[in-house]
């Protein structure tokens, strides 16, 4: 008798950085502001510099 051996696939999705700077009307860096990745809640808040970073998913590009 013989066996197949086993195994195991994992799926990884492919993730891309987003980075940014949020300002407002007048060209200020807006501190705390919340930057989400639209249909989801991965999100992050900017720093005092107004400025973000977060990790999505490759074909995920719109934030709100």
């Amino acid at each position: 008798m013989l066996a197949a051996p086993s195994t195991s696939m994992e799926v990884m999705q492919q993730t891309k950085r987003i980075t940014g700077t949020v300002k407002d009307a007048t060209g200020m860096e807006v501190i705390g502001a919340n930057v989400i990745v639209k249909g989801t809640t991965n999100g992050v808040i900017t720093d005092l510099d107004g400025k973000f970073s977060l990790r999505s998913e490759e074909h995920t590009s719109e934030l709100q």
